[in-house]
């Protein structure tokens, strides 16, 4: 910006006869200016004309793609929720105080869920942005709320609570397993009929909520503490990143599909592709490896990621894309069939996911504005 000035300080002073180099003096300050941005990772075009008052914290998309919900970290975390097709603006809603973090779509298209570490389930009116429910529970840091927005789990103690919220509970409604000390991930299948938790001992537990039970057995999956949990898109597999250098692939029986090795560090972030054919993980050796589902074979080596606890991967829905959150809390992007690098995004970005029904990237920032990024886009 100081050489813009000057050269606007030096127009003012020019005499006329003398526009032709001011034209070039102006032109040149341009380039200088196109340059530095390119260089820099733009930021992609804008979601929405409104934007969030504090950090984006959390996208979630509803089940059929068409509608997100984002939230932000502040006093009163307040929730957008977006029509996809348009970047329409639906409804504001005030949200948890601090962060809601955990985001549903009911099958009501009218009503969204949310949870926070505020201890509140707050079920909302999208369009009105009236508060329909307010649930007080107990929370802990180790909680999920199922997708379809019916039940609610938290880890605390030894136990594993699970609440039914289409009921209204007076108490926990059902406790899983008695002896489940350590539980450090969950996670609910995309159609919220399994409940999945990761332990500090490495264990794997797979619970049914409809029949309050346990699947199968407790399964002793890792040498060290499980840190992350996901399932497949269709939810007919299990990632698991642990502390012990590796992660897991496991089917919906508990059975071990494939296993991944190589990463010098412990793995805390792992993402799985389309049909389990492709799994991306991250690791505090500050790399991003994917791997062949299948056979657990490594097909690349990713040497710019950040390697915290926190850090984020992705893998798109088409399963063509793979993207990393880098060193500097930016996004690269790369092809999972060449592994070639095709767009780093070298802003701060605090939070990323792609769309369920194809390859766009949607990243918000600390600014409280969504991004998005496309194939083909500059």
């Amino acid at each position: 910006m100081a050489l813009a000035d000057s050269v606007r300080q030096r127009v003012s002073n020019l005499e006329t006869k003398h526009y032709y180099m001011i034209g070039g003096g102006v032109a040149v300050v341009v380039i200088i200016i196109v340059l530095l941005s390119v260089l820099s990772g733009s930021p992609g075009e804008r979601f929405g004309e409104s934007c969030h008052g504090g950090e984006v914290a959390h996208l979630v998309f509803d089940h059929d793609g068409t509608r997100l919900a984002s939230s932000e970290l502040s006093l009163q975390a307040k929730v957008l929720v977006w029509e996809l097709s348009t970047g329409k603006l639906l409804g504001a809603l005030d949200g948890n105080a601090t962060d809601s973090r955990m985001i549903a779509f009911p099958a009501d298209r009218e009503v969204l869920i949310t949870a926070g570490l505020d201890e509140r389930v707050l079920s909302w009116g999208i369009e009105t942005g009236g508060r329909r429910q307010d649930l007080k529970i107990p929370l802990s840091a180790c909680s999920a709320l199922s997708p379809d927005g019916k039940w609610l789990a938290y880890c605390k103690g030894p136990k594993i609570f699970v609440w039914n919220l289409s009921m209204k509970p007076d108490k926990e409604n059902d406790i899983f397993d008695g002896d489940a000390t350590g539980e450090r991930a969950v996670v609910f299948s995309p159609d919220s009929k399994l409940l999945v938790t990761g332990s500090s001992s490495g264990v794997l537990r797979l619970y049914e909520p409809d029949k309050k039970s346990q699947r199968v057995p407790p399964k002793k999956g890792h040498e060290s503490a499980i840190a992350c949990v996901v399932f497949s898109p269709e939810g007919h597999a299990i990632g698991t990143a642990s502390r012990d250098n590796a992660a897991k692939l496991w089917d919906t029986a508990g059975t071990e599909l494939a296993a991944f090795e190589g990463h010098e560090g412990a793995v805390e972030v792992i993402a799985v592709g389309p049909g389990a054919k492709l799994v991306l993980t991250g690791s505090r050796d500050r790399t991003a490896r994917l791997w062949a589902g299948e056979s657990g074979q490594e097909l690349f080596k990713f040497e710019n990621f950040r390697g915290k606890s926190e850090s984020m991967v992705a893998i798109s829905a088409d399963g063509r894309f793979a993207a990393i959150e880098t060193t500097h809390a930016g996004v690269e992007v790369f092809e999972t069939d060449s592994g070639t690098s095709i767009k780093k995004i070298d802003v701060p970005v605090s939070v990323f996911a792609f769309s369920p029904s194809g390859n766009t990237l949607y990243f918000g920032c600390a600014n409280g504005v969504i991004y998005t990024w496309t194939r083909g886009a500059k």
